[in-house]
């Protein structure tokens, strides 16, 4: 592969994946297939949001092999197939962005992206968890919590390797609003969320990571999830304002029609 394309193929990905992380473990689309794909209107908006992304990912999935040493492209590969397998509750997707995030960490063990990246997929295998009826009246029923457990303590530790950066925070405040609420995370996801606007209100305040703090594809990631977070706090006004300012960004975004379709419902 020639130097050209693997800097197409990086930028392309950094898109797609960084400033358009939509990982909520608990969004998504349990049976996207194509009965449902021809009655759009039966899809909720969150279903909608992930098809428009599943192709991206799944196409720029194939541009790389599977099979590649180069621990750059491991790292795109692990994180396309976390946002599949999160998406389309993919059991076999999550697996293999598992096996590779834990590759990648024995050779950077200080990773914290990636690390976020593996403790938001252990909670991701708790929630599609096969068998869940049965699971959890059996002692199977702990390997579940073992997996949620495993998730927020990997998410925490990433944050204390890098607590600056808005990637982590991200990953660990959608996972945090969406993790049962018994656990007691919701409000340590609000917080991750409410630090990430104080940087886009104020980018001074993390020069560091300014660059990803003044992209308006990760601003709209942002404001989005906090309206759905919002929403999940009963706290309606505020969940409408986050998703007028994502539309104000750029409607055309799958973020912006997405906030769109939330405000006209």
């Amino acid at each position: 592969m020639c130097i050209l394309k693997e800097s197409f193929l990086e930028s392309t990905v950094r898109t797609f994946v960084v400033l358009s992380l939509i990982l909520a473990p608990s969004a998504c689309a349990a049976n996207l297939d194509n009965s449902k794909r021809e009655k759009p209107v039966s899809l909720t908006t969150e279903d909608r949001l992930a098809i428009e992304l599943l192709d991206e990912y799944r196409e720029t999935l194939s541009e790389f092999s599977s099979e590649t040493e180069n621990l750059a492209y491991l790292k795109w590969i692990g994180q396309l197939h976390f946002h599949i397998g999160n998406l389309s509750k993919d059991r076999r997707s999550i697996k293999k962005a598992v096996d590779i995030f834990q590759k990648v960490l024995e050779k950077e063990p200080d990773n914290a992206e990636i690390m976020a990246f593996l403790g938001s997929a252990y909670t991701i295998k708790a929630r599609d968890f096969p068998m869940k009826w049965v699971a959890n009246l059996t002692p199977l029923g702990f390997m579940r919590l073992h997996y949620v457990e495993k998730g927020i303590n990997k998410m925490d530790a990433a944050i204390e390797m890098d607590e600056m950066n808005p990637v982590v925070r991200l990953i660990r405040g959608i996972a945090c609003v969406n993790i049962s609420r018994p656990f007691g995370q919701f409000d340590k996801g609000i917080k991750d969320i409410e630090v990430l606007l104080s940087w886009i209100e104020n980018p001074s305040l993390n020069n560091r990571y300014a660059g990803i703090i003044k992209d308006r594809d990760f601003i709209a990631n942002v404001y989005y999830r906090t309206g759905v977070a919002y929403l999940k706090k009963d706290e309606k006004e505020n969940a409408i304002s986050m998703f007028k300012m994502t539309a104000s960004i750029n409607p055309d975004t799958p973020y912006g029609k997405a906030a769109l379709r939330r405000l006209n419902d």
